[in-house]
């Protein structure tokens, strides 16, 4: 019975490191991705830093200057203000 389960275990490793090998050029993709993602994570991270950043400082002038043109235009429309030339 032991010699059954060991002999299908060796079959199954074999047929893993056949699989590996048989597809060793994807295992190298994988190898450079996973390298290149650790590498450039403090730059992805200055670059996500960066980005809000700008959405921020967008997103809070936005709201400044739609305050401004409300204002603006509250003032001009005021009747003393149509009457000048």
């Amino acid at each position: 019975m032991t010699t059954l389960c060991l002999e299908g275990s060796v079959s199954l490793v074999t047929t893993g490191w056949a699989f590996a090998f048989a597809n060793w050029h994807w295992w190298q993709v994988l190898t450079v991705f996973a390298t290149v993602w650790t590498v450039t994570a403090p730059l992805r991270g200055l670059v996500g830093r960066l980005l809000l950043n700008t959405v921020s400082f967008v997103y809070r002038w936005t709201g400044i200057t739609k305050a401004c043109l409300h204002r603006y235009r509250k003032n001009v429309r005021k009747p003393e203000m149509l009457e000048r030339p």
